[in-house]
């Protein structure tokens, strides 16, 4: 059911990837990377190996049939990809006959000749990008201390500098800079503020949850011991 689905994701995140490293990572790396996209996107926690185990029941279409369980994790996958849904994925990915023995010997010859393998899997997800970027996908970008709607630059993206359109990252995330007199909690204790370094190592200080914009990494939540540590020390 997911094969397709889970395979061009995967190859999608290895050309991304190379694209703003020059690095083509492991499988096992790009489920890492997958992973975190997957909590961006859907605020889902998913963890690498199961995206790995997923990736190996794909490769072997005798044995395994692949269902993803968790809407959410489709949902992210398919917008990676540049679909709205799985419905729309699937009209663009129809099921396809598969003669097995003719499958195991393409296999066997592909796992001889690995320049020929990287190759076929960057001109798919070459496709794959000319794809999203005529699908009108939604896209933003980070300016200075927010998220604003942009169209789409395939050099941007990358950069990865370039991120999918998220309502709630517009409407809700904002880089702030609080002081004593900052509401730093909720009326039933939960916190309202996250934190993270930049590229610099200095503090800085967001409205909501997520990842850092510039260098990816996930915020942490604001604590009493940070605020009078690098904020207001009569807190």
């Amino acid at each position: 059911m997911h094969r397709e689905l889970i395979i061009k994701a995967f190859e999608k995140m290895k050309v991304l990837h190379s694209k703003k490293t020059g690095i083509v990572p492991s499988n096992s790396g790009t489920a890492k990377l997958l992973s975190d996209f997957i909590f961006e996107n859907q605020k889902l926690p998913f963890g690498e190996k199961r995206l790995s185990d997923y990736l190996r029941f794909a490769s072997d279409e005798v044995k395994h049939e692949v269902v993803i369980k968790q809407p959410k994790v489709v949902q992210a996958l398919c917008e990676l990809l540049g679909f709205q849904n799985f419905a729309e994925f699937s009209k663009a990915h129809p099921p396809k006959t598969t003669n097995t023995k003719g499958l195991k010997n393409v296999k066997g010859k592909l796992a001889k000749n690995k320049t020929i393998l990287i190759l076929s899997l960057v001109g798919a997800l070459i496709v794959a990008l000319i794809i999203i970027s005529t699908k009108q996908q939604r896209w933003m970008e980070w300016k200075e201390d927010h998220y604003e709607k942009v169209r789409f630059d395939a050099e941007k993206l990358s950069h990865g500098t370039l991120k999918i359109y998220k309502e709630e990252r517009i409407a809700h995330f904002r880089k702030i800079e609080p002081n004593c007199g900052f509401g730093f909690f909720n009326a039933d204790g939960s916190v309202k503020v996250w934190y993270g370094k930049n590229f610099k190592g200095k503090l800085e200080y967001f409205t909501a949850l997520g990842f850092h914009p510039e260098t990816g990494k996930t915020l942490k939540p604001i604590t009493e011991y940070m605020i009078r540590t690098h904020i207001c020390q009569s807190y």
